[in-house]
């Protein structure tokens, strides 16, 4: 409301302004018409830049993704639409959502954006993700799934290092920090359990090229039992490493369909209660229930469909 508010002001004092030249310019210059072309003009190039009108996004490449990652320029909103200094004075939190399509975004690349994972690494040990009270917005984590899916064995060791160091640290407490030590992890509320943390790791991890699948398996035996000894309470990192181990035991199989039916990169999180389910080849997950509203001689009427999933 302030956004607005202070682009009304400004251009009624710019309407103003011009019409105070133009009444003391010479009428043979013909100021109000000079004077009132340029303020059009102006207002025109503004509307452009503020509301993206004609805007266009340029082409999604390893470059201009990595532009919108590092927060030197903005590019695309969180929809992957051209973002406005609109959206960006309006919004909260704007530069956080963009970055996470961004980050995103390289990910589905995959191997295309194997030049990336070194500043991809630097950024995911820099930056934490972000609790603005009512969202988490995904940095670290969005970039540890992204680095899975792009497959890159470069980054399996600082995965694992974060998850360790993590586990292993006293956090001091303030209402941004995620907290890994929370009792409450196992609770469906709140940012627990919900594709961050250490979570978001694993869903990384898992999402690596099978070939790296034995030695990450190695190492993640090698930290849990560290973990073990810990006087930190440490059940949410115990639990995903728990799961993460029980994925890559599973045969080439059960690993394909999971990849299938759970697509980790784009998923929100990984649902706690289905995962054993979801590597099960014959496990049928239930139908999708749907209402459908249609309008029929005046008057609205309701019905449920159900849609079969894989």
């Amino acid at each position: 409301m302030a956004y607005i508010l202070a682009t009304f002001i400004t251009a009624l004092f710019l309407f103003i302004v011009v019409e105070l030249l133009a009444a003391v310019l010479p009428k043979s210059w013909r100021p109000q018409l000079i004077l009132r072309t340029l303020l059009v003009l102006f207002i025109g190039s503004g509307l452009v830049s503020d509301f993206g009108v004609f805007k266009k996004a340029p082409p999604e490449t390893v470059a201009t993704l990595m532009e919108q990652v590092r927060g030197d320029k903005l590019h695309w909103n969180d929809l992957g639409k051209a973002a406005t200094n609109w959206e960006k004075n309006t919004h909260r939190h704007y530069e956080k959502s963009c970055q996470k399509y961004a980050i995103q975004r390289l990910g589905e690349l995959g191997p295309a954006a194997n030049d990336t994972v070194p500043e991809l690494i630097e950024l995911f040990n820099k930056q934490e993700d972000f609790d603005s009270g009512d969202g988490v917005y995904k940095f670290r984590s969005q970039i540890a799934k992204s680095l899975g899916a792009i497959g890159h064995p470069e980054a399996i060791d600082p995965l694992i290092e974060m998850l360790l160091k993590q586990s292993l640290s006293p956090e001091e407490e303030y209402p941004t920090r995620i907290s890994w030590h929370n009792k409450d992890y196992m609770e469906y509320r709140g940012y627990h359990n919900r594709g961050i943390g250490p979570q978001a790791i694993m869903m990384g991890l898992m999402q690596m090229p099978s070939e790296y699948h034995e030695k990450i398996y190695e190492k993640l035996k090698v930290i849990r039992a560290e973990i073990e000894l810990s006087e930190l309470f440490n059940g949410w990192s115990k639990f995903e490493i728990d799961r993460g181990i029980y994925f890559l035991e599973a045969d080439d199989e059960s690993k394909s369909i999971f990849h299938k039916r759970s697509s980790i990169l784009n998923a929100w999180c990984l649902d706690k209660t289905e995962f054993e389910n979801l590597m099960d080849p014959s496990y049928k997950r239930p139908p999708i229930r749907s209402t459908v509203w249609k309008k029929k001689n005046g008057k609205w009427t309701q019905s449920v469909k159900y849609y079969e999933r894989d």
